[in-house]
């Protein structure tokens, strides 16, 4: 059995998955594939023959003509906005991207957190359901973090943060990100498969300091960093000369957008400057 994983051992539990194709990925791919599952181990990977021959009267789950892949990874997503549907759908969001975020904002600031956990559920659901297994999630109300864990999801749950007042970071820090060692209630509490992490917002949003304070609390925690970066030209604007299409949007949701000090770099390296100082 030339591409097994491990040598079969004997259990009650053993189980073949078959199709027409199995792809391991790290190795070519096999036709007439099978897998050989031992519980919520996989003993081996090889030929449907071979392993029906090493595990005799192993019950077959047969996928016929189909392509067996490992469990697919979506690097950033937002499963507690599942609820929201296809939000703002029908062409160009009305104002661009700062108006389609102001609708967001003023939309979720009536959410309440059984909304967002029960959201969240419908995007663990349907991840699941189209084959992925992994996430990079960004969280504002941290409830996609007992969704992932109770549906099985493996991957991050980044606790996400934002605000231009540099006075408030050390209070928005405390607000947004949980207490080391402090997780919501999960079923099983938090799965080996699943971490939490931080998320600056994006340099439109997010003040130096903030930011210098998240990564700090990443990198003291052992938690990885994720954000958003140049995602239009209303944020070079912003950061270019403090004006646009942003700033009338913080001015909308009371955001204080004026207490922010444009450092009239590109997105980049304004990132920089803020490592740098």
């Amino acid at each position: 059995m030339s591409r097994s994983a491990a040598p079969p051992s004997r259990t009650d539990d053993r189980s073949i998955w078959s199709a027409a194709l199995v792809c391991p990925v790290a190795s070519p791919p096999v036709r007439e594939g099978g897998i050989l599952v031992n519980g919520d181990r996989i003993e081996a990977v090889g030929p449907a023959d071979e392993l029906r021959a090493a595990a005799p009267g192993a019950p077959e789950r047969a996928f016929g003509r189909a392509v067996l892949i490992p469990g697919m990874v979506n690097a950033h997503t937002h499963l507690e906005l599942s609820g929201l549907g296809r939000f703002g759908e029908g062409g160009p969001p009305e104002g661009g991207m700062a108006g389609w975020i102001g609708r967001l904002v003023r939309e979720l600031r009536e959410w309440p957190p059984h909304l967002f956990l029960a959201s969240a559920r419908l995007g663990a659901a349907a991840s699941l359901a189209s084959g992925v297994t992994c996430a990079g999630d960004i969280t504002v109300s941290g409830q996609s973090l007992p969704a992932m864990g109770d549906a099985g999801l493996r991957g991050v749950a980044f606790h996400e943060a934002f605000g231009l007042e540099e006075e408030r970071a050390e209070e928005i820090l405390a607000e947004r990100i949980p207490a080391e060692g402090e997780i919501p209630d999960m079923a099983g509490g938090l799965a080996g498969g699943l971490r939490q992490g931080v998320s600056p917002h994006a340099p439109y949003s997010t003040s130096p300091r903030l930011y210098r304070l998240l990564l700090d609390l990443a990198g003291a925690r052992g938690w990885p960093a994720a954000g958003h970066l140049a995602e239009s030209p209303e944020e070079v604007q912003f950061l270019l000369d403090g004006g646009g299409p942003l700033a009338e949007m913080h001015r909308a949701l009371g955001s204080r957008a004026e207490s922010f000090t444009p450092p009239g770099f590109y997105p980049l390296s304004h990132l920089y400057e803020i490592y740098l100082i």
